[in-house]
């Protein structure tokens, strides 16, 4: 028999302290029925040792032992996708409701899942770029963190303003480079508005390594102002309101160049149906599955923990007190009635 939490069970040094209060009070009732002519209480013995076992049996199962368990393998496949996402002021303008960004943060939900939905085994990374960019959170197939990463996004996450969009793209392929992916995915959320982009260099890239990119642009061609956190607009180097509008046209570019794909995001799910179906037409890499390993224990707490309910319920028969500050020690402790198996992966 081994132990799960094995440095639990010097809770058992305890025990003989516990022991000797059990014997101190057993004496000192004793005492009082003998100076007042009562029968002596020799049932006392039995309550305080089955007291003193279920005490034991609490520390044991607490250990979690464990009698035999069984290994397996979860094999995964799947692609990897990288979001590369635009966080710059532009997109807190309000030509979409509420704004640019949480518009798109939005779109970037239904997207893992659409994801999560058709193939959970693919994997998801974000890069975040303003004026800068950095990987925010590499690739993964758990979504709940994928989620709880997409609500996180704020435009203050980067504080060097501008739209650095080529940087961005480029950063996500020297990424699957060190994966050594066979075809890249990129899905790409922006309003465009990137003054120092360079289509051909960036196109060249993307297909030196037969990257598939989809784009969706966010904004209008009509424009907006960029609002403040002090309720005002941001102003330009002219002392006027600096207006954003959605640069389409560098963003077909890149999408027809490399092969890829340009929509505008809109209210539907049109445009992430299109997104999914163009990455579902690139076939798994076998090279890119991953392989976890759990295991499965057959513990011995639930059953430890019967005994000691069963105890319990005899105390309480003979009327002990000790019964509630058992009782108290037990349902302190709710985990120690399951018996759920602990995964573990290495």
């Amino acid at each position: 028999m081994e132990f799960l939490t094995p440095h639990l069970l010097w809770g058992l040094l305890a025990l003989p302290l516990l022991w000797g209060l059990i014997f101190l009070s057993y004496k000192r009732r004793v005492f009082f029925s003998e100076l007042f002519g009562a029968r002596k209480p020799l049932s006392y013995i039995y309550r305080f040792l089955i007291v003193g076992v279920a005490l034991s049996l609490l520390v044991l199962s607490s250990s979690r032992p464990y009698y035999d368990s069984e290994t397996f393998e979860v094999k995964s496949e799947g692609r990897d996708i990288m979001v590369v996402f635009d966080i710059s002021h532009s997109m807190l303008a309000r030509d979409l409701s509420p704004n640019r960004l949480i518009f798109a943060k939005r779109k970037l939900f239904d997207f893992i899942e659409t994801v999560k939905l058709r193939n959970p085994g693919d994997r998801i990374g974000l890069v975040l770029f303003a004026g800068s960019s950095f990987l925010y959170a590499p690739f993964t197939s758990d979504y709940g963190a994928l989620h709880t990463f997409s609500r996180s996004i704020d435009s203050n996450l980067i504080s060097h303003q501008g739209t650095a969009l080529q940087e961005a793209i480029l950063l996500s392929l020297e990424v699957f480079k060190e994966l050594q992916a066979d075809k890249p995915l990129l899905l790409v959320f922006t309003d465009g508005e990137d003054p120092d982009l360079h289509v051909e260099n960036l196109a060249a890239g993307l297909k030196s390594l037969k990257a598939e990119i989809a784009i969706l642009g966010f904004g209008t061609v009509d424009g907006a102002k960029i609002p403040t956190s002090h309720g005002r607009f941001l102003i330009g180097p002219d002392n006027t309101p600096v207006e954003t509008v959605l640069k389409e046209s560098q963003l077909k570019e890149i999408a027809e160049i490399s092969g890829g794909l340009y929509l505008r995001a809109g209210l539907t799910l049109n445009d992430i149906e299109a997104v999914y179906n163009l990455f579902n037409e690139t076939k798994v890499d076998p090279s890119q599955s991953s392989v976890t390993t759990f295991t499965n224990y057959r513990e011995l707490s639930a059953y430890l923990s019967m005994i000691v309910v069963v105890l319990l319920i005899t105390i309480l028969l003979l009327r002990q007190r000790e019964a509630l500050l058992l009782l108290l020690i037990l349902f302190s402790s709710p985990e120690l009635l399951s018996a759920k198996p602990a995964p573990s992966p290495f």
